[in-house]
Parts: structure tokens; C-alpha cells; sequence
């Protein structure tokens, strides 16, 4: 009996509420759809965005994004609930500061991660914007890449792959030591690149130019013999610093060289540096800068090793002639 009593009372509020309340129901009829709209666009901009991924994967996921040459993207993750923790008791103002230079440092560390894995990548982006935000609610960061600007396209990257395969075929003989692999890289890029600086900077300077063109800056040069030497089995890296030279006036300028493995030790070799004129076979290459230790190259080379996206090995003796 007291059931039946509480139903017909709540049956009873129900119908007092609809009838206090029926001038509303035109005016939420007429809005209901405007609001399944808004649901709609930010259920369709979710999806836009795309499911947030671990952490560990963003560096790979930026890394195919710029080997595809996207000139924007958006890759978003999961922050892990152990660093949120460390700001949750802090004052507004204090925890937005530290989060920023949290979220700050996982992005640089994300990128350099990128680059360390796929060390070309580095000198093909010529400059790039990219902003984070954070959102608290579901705890994700969104990074927004835009403005990326490359200088060599993927597409000239391809052929640059294609060509250094074929001339390493016909350079490298099975029978060569590692000595000789590298001797012969340098003196073709020597003999076949002209050094030309231009003045729109890094533009005309990559492997492409280099190889296609036949002239380049140090970028160039660096960037050819490092995959010339990587296609022909030798370890190498390209180190970016500063250089003085006998045409700059003794002042330190922007420089590109390689650091290359040969018999289990790194030495150092500039290519640019040796090249004494230009692109002609009777010209025969220097070799003040092929293969040569740490002390002998800082005399006017100058690099920061924090700065390359690798663990900079240390060049410790110059090679025996």
C-alpha cells in the first residue's frame, strides 16, 4: 500500500512539474538542435585530432611526418597521471609556470629524440613553428606543428638516395678497407661539388644541389658524404659549429663537416675544406682536414657537442698516413 501511495505522489509531482514548466518547452524544442549541433562539432573535432598516444611514440610519429614533408601537423599524448601529481597542490599562477617548463622540456627532448633517430631529417628543415596546449580536462598535451619549411623535398631526397646508390656501386669494390671506402668518398664529392655561398643562406645547399646541381655550401657537402658513407657501410655523423676561414676575414661563421669511423676509432673530415677550387678531375683534393683528431681541427673549427642530436664520440688521434 505505501508503494502504490509513493507512486501516485511521484506520478503526481511529474505532472505538476510539466504543467509550471510547459511555456519552456517550445523555446528547449527550439534549441535542442542547436545543441546536438555543438555536440556534434566537438565530438567531429575530436576525431579530427585523433586518439592521444603514449608518450614513448611521439618521436617516431614526428620523424614520419617530416620524411613525409608535412608542412603542418598535430600529434597529441597521455600525460602520466606521476607528473601531474607534482603540481596539483600548487597555486594557479605557480602550477601554470611549472607546467610550462615541464611540458617545455618533454617537447625538446620529444623532438631531439626525432632527429637523434633519423639524424638527415635535422638539416633538411630550414625552420618550423610549433605551440602546445594542455588540456587538464582529460589531461593531454597537443602539440601544433605549422610553417615548416624544407629544404630539400622529399622527392629530392628520394633521388638523392637513388643516385648515391648507384655511384657508390660503381666506387666502393668489395675488396676496399674501410681507409680507402672513405678516401674515395671524399675525393668524388671533392672533384664533382663547386663550392658556391649564396646569399638566400642554406637554400641550393643540400645533397641535392650537390649532387644534381654540382655546387653547394658546407651543408652540401656534409650532407652528401653522409650518405655516401652510409650507403657504403662506414659509420658516420654530420657535426654543425663554426669555422674560420681564409675568405671570411678570420671571423667564425655557420659550418657543416662529418665525423667518420674508420677501424673502430672517429675522426674528423671536411670535405668543403679540402676542396681547393671546384668540380675538375685534374685538380687533385687537400687532405689538411680528412681524417684528423679533435685537437688538430679545433685550431678553427668550433662545435658544441650538447648541440648535435647524438652522442658526439670524441675524435682522439689523427689518422696514420
Amino acid at each position: 500500500m505505501r508503494k502504490l501511495l509513493t507512486f501516485v505522489l511521484c506520478l503526481g509531482m511529474v505532472v505538476l512539474g510539466l504543467w509550471l514548466f510547459r511555456p519552456l518547452w517550445s523555446e528547449i524544442h527550439q534549441t535542442l538542435p542547436t545543441i546536438q549541433s555543438a555536440v556534434k562539432q566537438i565530438q567531429s573535432f575530436h576525431e579530427k585530432q585523433g586518439s592521444a598516444m603514449e608518450k614513448e611514440d611521439i618521436p617516431t610519429t614526428i620523424a614520419k611526418h617530416i620524411q613525409n614533408r608535412d608542412p603542418s601537423f598535430t600529434v597529441k599524448y597521455q600525460v602520466d597521471s606521476q607528473t601531474m601529481a607534482k603540481y596539483k597542490g600548487l597555486k594557479a599562477a605557480e602550477k601554470r609556470e611549472k607546467m610550462t617548463e615541464e611540458f617545455d622540456r618533454q617537447f625538446r627532448k620529444m623532438l631531439d629524440h626525432a632527429l637523434r633517430e633519423h639524424e638527415y631529417l635535422e638539416h633538411v628543415i630550414e625552420k618550423y613553428t610549433c605551440k602546445w596546449t594542455y588540456s587538464e580536462w582529460n589531461e593531454e598535451v597537443i602539440l601544433q606543428f605549422d610553417e615548416i619549411v624544407y629544404r630539400e623535398s622529399k622527392e629530392e631526397t628520394d633521388a638523392v638516395d637513388e643516385k648515391v646508390e648507384q655511384i657508390v656501386d660503381k666506387l666502393i669494390e668489395p675488396d676496399m678497407t674501410e681507409y680507402q671506402k672513405v678516401k674515395t668518398i671524399h675525393d668524388y664529392i671533392v672533384n664533382h661539388v663547386k663550392y658556391v655561398l649564396r646569399d638566400n643562406g642554406r637554400e641550393s645547399n643540400t645533397a641535392y644541389s650537390a649532387l644534381f646541381d654540382g655546387e653547394s655550401a658546407c651543408y652540401g657537402y656534409s650532407m652528401l658524404a653522409f650518405k655516401m658513407l652510409k650507403q657504403a657501410g662506414i659509420d658516420a655523423h654530420i657535426v654543425t659549429g663554426k669555422a674560420i676561414s681564409d675568405f671570411n676575414g678570420g671571423k667564425p661563421i655557420g659550418h657543416a663537416w662529418n665525423l667518420v669511423k674508420v677501424k673502430g676509432n672517429w675522426y674528423h673530415m671536411d670535405a668543403t675544406f679540402d676542396d681547393p677550387i671546384g668540380p675538375t678531375d685534374e685538380q687533385k683534393p687537400f687532405y689538411d682536414y680528412f681524417l684528423i683528431s679533435d685537437k688538430r681541427i679545433k685550431k678553427n673549427h668550433f662545435w658544441n657537442p650538447a648541440e648535435q642530436k647524438y652522442d658526439m664520440p670524441m675524435a682522439k688521434t689523427t689518422y696514420p698516413r
